[in-house]
C-alpha cells in the first residue's frame, strides 16, 4: 500500500510543473534586491515596478493557470537543476557576449540589482506563465517553447535592438530555455541560470 502511495506521488509529481529550491532562492533574492532599491530615491524607480509586475503577473498565473507547485528540496532531482541552470547561463552568457546589452539605473550597484530582477521576472512571465500556459492548451512542445521564446524576443527590442539576426538569437535562447522547462517540469535552471548570469553580466 505505501509502495502504491508512493508511485502515485512520483507520478504526479511527474505530470505537474514545480519550482524547487534553487528556484526559490532566485525568486526570494529578486524581491530582496527590489525592496533594498526601492528604498532609494532613483530616477528608474519605476523600472523596478514594472519588472517586479511583470514578475508577480507570471508567478501568479503560473500557479493559477498552469499549476505549478513549490517543491521542497529534492536531492534526487537536484543534480538536474544544476545541470540545467547550467545550460541556461551558457545559452544566456553567449547572448550577453554576443549582443551586449547596456542598462542605465541611477545609482551605485541599481544595474545589478535591475538585472537580477528582470532575469527572474522574465523567467517567470514568459517562461512558468506564457510557455506552459501555451503548452496546457496545445500539448506541443516545440510550439509553445518557440511562440513564448518569439514574444520574449520582440520583447528584448528596446535593449537589444531590432535587427533581425539578433531577434533570431534571442529567440533560439528563448526557445531552448522554454524546452528545457517541459522537458524538467523544473522552472528552477531557467530561473537561476537566468539570474546569476544577469547578476554576474553586471556586478
Amino acid at each position: 500500500m505505501a509502495l502504491a502511495v508512493t508511485s502515485a506521488k512520483m507520478a504526479q509529481r511527474d505530470k505537474g510543473y514545480h519550482i524547487g529550491f534553487l528556484g526559490s532562492i532566485a525568486i526570494a533574492a529578486a524581491f530582496l534586491m527590489l525592496m533594498y532599491a526601492l528604498t532609494f530615491p532613483i530616477e528608474s524607480k519605476d523600472s523596478f515596478v514594472y519588472m517586479a509586475l511583470l514578475g508577480v503577473v507570471g508567478l501568479a498565473a503560473g500557479f493559477a493557470m498552469v499549476g505549478f507547485q513549490l517543491q521542497p528540496l529534492d536531492f534526487k532531482r537536484f543534480t538536474q537543476t544544476i545541470m540545467w541552470s547550467g545550460v541556461s547561463f551558457c545559452l544566456i552568457y553567449l547572448v550577453n557576449r554576443l549582443v551586449p546589452v547596456h542598462i542605465d539605473i541611477a545609482m551605485p550597484y541599481g544595474e545589478t540589482m535591475f538585472s537580477v530582477l528582470a532575469g527572474v521576472a522574465e523567467e517567470l512571465f514568459f517562461r512558468v506563465w506564457l510557455c506552459t500556459f501555451i503548452h496546457k492548451i496545445t500539448h506541443m512542445m516545440w510550439l509553445s517553447a518557440a511562440v513564448s521564446g518569439g514574444v520574449w524576443a520582440l520583447y528584448h527590442i528596446n535593449r537589444y535592438g531590432g535587427s533581425m539576426n539578433t531577434l533570431i538569437m534571442i529567440g533560439i535562447v528563448g526557445f531552448i530555455q522554454g524546452f528545457i522547462l517541459l522537458y524538467s517540469r523544473m522552472a528552477d535552471g531557467p530561473i537561476f541560470g537566468h539570474m546569476l548570469v544577469n547578476y554576474i553580466a553586471t556586478a
